[in-house]
């Protein structure tokens, strides 16, 4: 039993004889009416790249992507426009967030460290020092020692 193709009055296609071009010798094959283009379309025998011509003007092709046989295609897999897209969230990775954890908690003792010591330029400078080597340290060691997690 086959399921036959509903005749559109719209469709400008549906009552043409058409050829079909043969890539491999170059010639066309045919004559088929709109019925049987479909039923090739709808077993897989058709691509989007084929090429089919009106009896009528045997010189101008179409590709079957510009007709409304495409939408008689089946879906294919291999076919990266039909695969959905989602959008994920965007989210840090895991060693991202470890290393804004880290450098927000180092740095923020080192901070506290002000509070404890005599307060004068060389405590400043080495309290400074130490930001900037605990800063340098961490990222060399998260980035490139660590390996991915």
């Amino acid at each position: 039993m086959k399921k036959e193709a509903p005749i559109d009055d719209n469709n400008v296609f549906a009552h043409r004889k058409f050829l079909l071009h043969n890539r491999m010798t170059g010639d066309s094959l045919g004559p088929f009416n709109w019925q049987e283009l479909v039923d090739l379309a709808r077993s897989g025998n058709l691509n989007m790249e084929n090429r089919i011509a009106d009896i009528k003007t045997p010189d101008n092709w179409l590709k079957v992507a510009d007709t409304p046989l495409v939408f008689e295609l089946p879906l294919s897999v291999e076919e990266p426009r039909y695969i959905p897209i989602e959008k994920k969230q965007f989210r840090l990775s895991n060693r991202t967030q470890d290393y804004l954890k880290l450098v927000l908690i180092g740095n923020l003792l080192i901070c506290c460290l002000f509070f404890f010591v005599a307060i004068n330029p060389i405590s400043l400078m080495f309290l400074l020092a130490l930001m900037v080597i605990y800063n340098v340290g961490l990222a060399w060691f998260l980035l490139f020692l660590l390996p991915p997690y």
